[in-house]
């Protein structure tokens, strides 16, 4: 490398956060170790997460429909090329994602990516992109060729559709609820299009605003990692039921072609996500009173 001044970022497959050096000197024909290089996990309870889907890894391969198939090169995510609301068809919420992160009363706990797909759509109009489906389709709807003309769409067509809210259903015990005073809900994802919206058991609702329209397209142009984003939604422990009582996490989104996650994590700490206070600048903070966007000038180690 030249000789200069450089900033160091470095993360880690599987963890949240990332070291971000500033100010890394080096000088031609040098060599040696570098001080202060110790990554730290961004975690902000010492407990265990309450429950996590996925893995933070910046990409949604572990998703459904994330996978490559038969090992080929071609993801073949584009929006006419599988039946995303044919897989959504016995949902409890036709269309949309009911997910139990955690056992709740008689319901195990789901514990399978195959019902969590990689993308949320917010509309989802397979027309235009049937041409990258079947090049030989000579008609204006592909989507005849990957779900029956009986499938329900909520709304209307797939091409007026609008996708409902998912859900996630969970329970807490009592030792989790006497954590702390803050439930800390990390949400990462590779692709955002829309704004994101989380709700805690009906009360206030928190909305990332921040959409990254980066031009990276990766929902549209098969694909499963594109510009990586996290937000962390706080929310008083008091929006939480009683520990064995059923908490639902609505999530929302409101316009755009919608988001592709990374990750999802839920803490409970008495201590605030802020970056006021953890020192932490890689995501964005959202809170019922404040928004705090990424400081990238700022090092985070």
């Amino acid at each position: 490398m030249r000789s200069g001044t450089y900033r160091l970022s470095i993360y880690e497959r599987g963890l949240w956060g990332e070291l971000r050096h500033n100010g890394v000197t080096l000088t031609a024909g040098s060599s040696g170790p570098l001080s202060n290089m110790t990554f730290t996990p961004e975690n902000f309870s010492t407990s265990a997460p309450i429950w996590t889907i996925g893995t933070p890894d910046r990409s949604a391969h572990e998703f459904q429909y994330g996978n490559v198939p038969n090992g080929g090169p071609d993801l073949d995510q584009f929006p006419a090329s599988y039946d995303y609301w044919g897989g959504l068809d016995s949902s409890p919420v036709q269309g949309a994602v009911v997910y139990y992160a955690t056992a709740d009363g008689s319901h195990a706990a789901t514990n399978s990516l195959a019902n969590f797909p990689y993308n949320f759509w917010q509309q989802f109009d397979p027309e235009l992109y049937a041409e990258l489906y079947n090049s030989n389709d000579t008609t204006d709807d592909g989507y005849n060729y990957v779900v029956e003309s009986s499938a329900p769409y909520v709304g209307g067509t797939p091409a007026t559709y609008n996708t409902p809210p998912w859900q996630i259903h969970f329970t807490t015990t009592q030792a989790q609820l006497n954590q702390g005073a803050y439930v800390e809900i990390s949400v990462g994802l590779v692709s955002q299009e829309s704004p994101l919206q989380l709700s805690l058991n009906g009360g206030t609702t928190l909305t990332w605003n921040q959409v990254v329209y980066s031009g990276d397209d990766a929902m549209q142009r098969s694909n499963v990692s594109a510009h990586y984003v996290w937000a962390v939604f706080e929310f008083p422990v008091s929006d939480l039921k009683a520990a064995g009582e059923d908490n639902v996490l609505t999530l929302n989104v409101t316009s755009g072609w919608g988001l592709m996650w990374d990750a999802l994590r839920m803490e409970i700490t008495n201590t605030s996500s802020n970056p006021t206070v953890t020192g932490w600048n890689d995501y964005t903070y959202i809170s019922p009173t404040t928004t705090t966007l990424p400081n990238d000038a700022l090092g985070n180690y």
